[in-house]
Formats: structure tokens, sequence, C-alpha cells
């Protein structure tokens, strides 16, 4: 198992290494409301690749994925091979681009707001406006994890509006801008979703989990629980809810005998039919992985995988 840090880390190095319609100015016009779009972080295992990890995940799924996300770094170069690789075979990138560098060095908010940065933020526009695909674009996704370490709130959305008026000025159109909270901010913690949100963005980005037994307690929430109020959030500011990370661990997991072996499968059918009673939703990327102790694998039950698979093959969620 990994934890948050190692996997931001370690998806960064391997990165190194290796129909919308209707463009607007931020580049993805956001989902009619007739459909979600049906995205996955899916961390290699068993040997795989990245690139394997999704392709083995899509032969299960039987169908390709519309959205793959990925974390970089703050010196990883954009794009890297992997959303050239992403893109060229029909998937749009998200990539979320964190304010730590390869060796873990925080790159500090109000460093990057006063300008201090300006030279690699320019060039890093420049790459991805000469790349020129679509593309959905996080500046350090749950800023509400860094706070000890990058500075406070004010400081990041400085950093946020900072960087985006750098892109503004080397104008990338076809960057569709999310910003993106944790579920419980919305509940209001953290200081709420009002003390993070940057001055320009095109999606309210959202991640939550249903850890269950898990979390040291025997609490399992519904899909609808984690992100109701992330839901209500968006509706009221009529922005379009970009479900960045959402994930469930089986009921029996974390050594819960008394758990329900079918609650997992269940839990992917509400969700499904939560997702196409909300239109708010325009996208929703699942993580297929383990990490912090948590298996959120789709595959983790032979009945997991089935509801996962019936959501994907929904013609909503094409």
């Amino acid at each position: 198992m990994i934890s948050r840090r190692q996997f931001l880390r370690g998806s960064a190095v391997v990165a190194g290494l290796t129909a919308t319609r209707g463009l607007t100015s931020d580049g993805i016009a956001a989902a009619a409301p007739a459909h979600c779009r049906w995205g996955v972080m899916a961390t290699p295992r068993s040997g795989e690749t990245w690139r394997e990890a999704i392709t083995h995940l899509e032969g299960k799924v039987g169908r390709r994925f519309s959205i793959i996300r990925r974390y970089h770094l703050w010196d990883s170069a954009l794009p890297t091979k992997f959303e050239t690789w992403y893109s060229s075979h029909g998937r749009t990138p998200y990539v979320a681009w964190h304010a730590f560098d390869s060796s873990q060095k925080p790159i500090h908010w109000a460093s990057i707001a006063a300008g201090n940065h300006d030279a690699w933020i320019r060039y890093q526009a420049r790459s991805l406006k000469r790349w020129g695909r679509p593309m959905y674009f996080s500046f350090h996704h749950e800023p509400e994890n860094d706070v000890s370490r990058c500075g406070d709130p004010r400081d990041f959305v400085a950093a946020w509006n900072h960087i985006r008026r750098v892109f503004a000025s080397v104008h990338v159109p076809h960057l569709s801008w999310v910003v993106t909270l944790m579920a419980s901010t919305y509940a209001g913690n953290d200081g709420g979703p009002k003390a993070w949100l940057p001055a320009q963005y095109r999606h309210l980005g959202v991640d939550g989990y249903n850890r269950g037994p898990c979390a040291g307690n025997d609490q399992w929430r519904t899909f609808s629980e984690i992100f109701g109020d992330a839901r209500r959030f968006a509706r009221y500011h009529r922005k379009g809810l970009f479900i960045g990370e959402f994930g469930c661990v089986e009921q029996d997991a974390c050594n819960n005998n008394g758990g329900d072996p079918g609650a997992k499968a269940r839990w992917f059918d509400h969700a499904r039919s939560t997702i196409k009673s909300w239109p708010e939703i325009r996208a929703a990327c699942y993580s297929h992985t383990a990490t912090s102790g948590n298996a959120y694998w789709v595959d983790s039950s032979a009945g997991s995988l089935k509801a996962y698979r019936q959501m994907g093959l929904d013609p909503y969620f094409a």
C-alpha cells in the first residue's frame, strides 16, 4: 500500500521516464447534462506498466475510458509522454500540477504568486499551447492537505490566480481549468470552499471516498452522502461538478468479517443512479488503486467488477 505523498511522487517519476463540442475560452466545453464523462486513475500492479494498467482495466470493463487522471510534480515538463499517449488514443488527460518538486521540496504558494517562478510557468504554458490538445487542468489538487508546507488558503488562491493569468497571457485555449477540493471541505471543513476558490475556473472539482471499515469505524457512506454538499454548492453557483477522485472499499475489508460482501456492488449501483439524477456532474474519475491501507480496486470482487462495468456501459456515461 502507498501513501498519498508516495503516489504523487511515484506518478511524477514514472511520467518523466516514459466527442466534446463547443469549445469555450477554457478549451473544453462543459458536458451537456445528458451525460457524464467516465474517467479513471489506474495504478499498475502485478508487473504492469502504467499504460497496461489502463488497457487491462479497459479490457475488463469492456470500453475505453474518456478521461485519464494523472498527477505531476512542479519540475515535470508538461505534457509528458503519458498525456501524449492518452490523447492520441482517444482519451482526455486530467492533469493536476503540484507545487512540490521531485525531491518533495515545496514550492511555496506565496512565492508563486509573487512571480518568482514565472519563467517556468510560462514555459509550461507555451509547451501545452504547442501541444494543442484538450486537457482538464488543475493546479495543486486538494490544497487543504498541504497548508503546513505550502501556505494558507489565501496563498493558494493567489498562486492559482497568478498561474491562471500567466497561462492567459500565453493563450492556451484548450485547457479546462478545474479547482479540486476535498469533499469534506464542501461540508465546511478547512474553512469551507469559499476560502479556497480562485477568481477563474471552469469546473468545481471534488475528491471523496467511502473508506467504510478501513476508516477505523463502521461508517458506510453512500455516494450521495459523500458528494451531496459539493453538488449543492455547484448547483447554487451554476458550475459543473468534476469528480476527480472517488472510490469504495469492500464492506468486509480491513478484518471486518461481519461486512456484506455484496455491499460494494450495490454502492456502485447507487453511484450510477445518483450521477444520472445529478446533471451538475460532468465527469467522474474512479481511483482504481490501493493507498494508505485502503483497496479501491474495481475488481476487488466479481460483483464489484460487474456493477462497475454496468455503469461504464450505461449510455449516460458515453
